[in-house]
């Protein structure tokens, strides 16, 4: 028996990783004084729901994909910072 394909989330590009139990990606938030800050977020796939898990010091390198740990308790991605892109390393934000 085959299951049917739902959509997850959408125009994510490369700013995403997979984990055990969802999956991380990076989330903008519009409308509000927080329109330019970036955020870690998780997509829980038993429930459905997304959480956001850290705020981002800067904007997430497009078209670089992010890691996360086997634990799930470190994240690593690369970040644009003035002109320059910077690795970022994330710890213990569960």
């Amino acid at each position: 028996m085959e299951g049917e394909e739902t959509p997850v989330l959408t125009n994510l590009k490369r700013r995403w990783t997979l984990a055990e139990n969802g999956l991380y990606f990076f989330n903008q938030e519009r409308g509000d004084k927080l329109a330019n800050t970036w955020f870690l977020t998780f997509f829980d796939f038993a429930t459905g729901r997304k959480k956001v898990v850290a705020p981002l010091g800067g904007a997430p390198l497009a078209g670089q994909r992010p890691a996360v740990s086997p634990d799930g308790r470190t994240f690593l991605y690369t970040q644009w910072d003035v002109g320059e892109a910077d690795l970022m390393l994330v710890e213990n934000f569960r």
